[in-house]
């Protein structure tokens, strides 16, 4: 629920942390304390907020791709929006929003893509062999 995503090395050491902090809507995080202490968030309450909803490898594992929703209640609307960044370093750029379809899974010679337009589909996309 929360707007970062953070790369390990192997043995447990953080190499970046990427925030995506721009508009991101956050819900309410609470932490009880002592031992055996939770973490929970107000998913009752029905707010504007936005989820990570998936984290993909793409290519060779250079990049990575993460979508976001934006999930509108109040409007029965969801939002994507997609962020593609460097496995190395963790910099990124924003790709776009609900003009770009849901990807549901990537593979090393394309990606599978749902589109919810006026009806719902999906589409089966493949890379050529010279752009991985």
């Amino acid at each position: 629920m929360l707007p970062l995503v953070k790369a390990y090395t192997a043995d447990g050491a953080l190499q970046w942390t990427a925030a995506v902090l721009e508009g991101h809507i956050q819900l309410r995080v609470t932490e009880s304390e002592g031992p055996g202490g939770t973490v929970a968030y107000s998913e009752g309450t029905l707010r504007d907020h936005d989820r990570l909803m998936a984290v993909f490898a793409v290519g060779s594992g250079d990049h990575v791709l993460l979508d976001y929703s934006r999930i509108l209640p109040d409007k029965e609307e969801i939002v994507q929006r997609q962020y593609l960044v460097d496995a190395a370093t963790g910099a990124g750029a924003y790709l776009g929003d609900d003009a770009l379809p849901v990807v549901l899974s990537v593979q090393p010679d394309g990606y599978v893509a749902l589109f919810a337009e006026h009806t719902v589909y999906l589409e089966v996309r493949r890379t050529p062999a010279g752009l991985q």
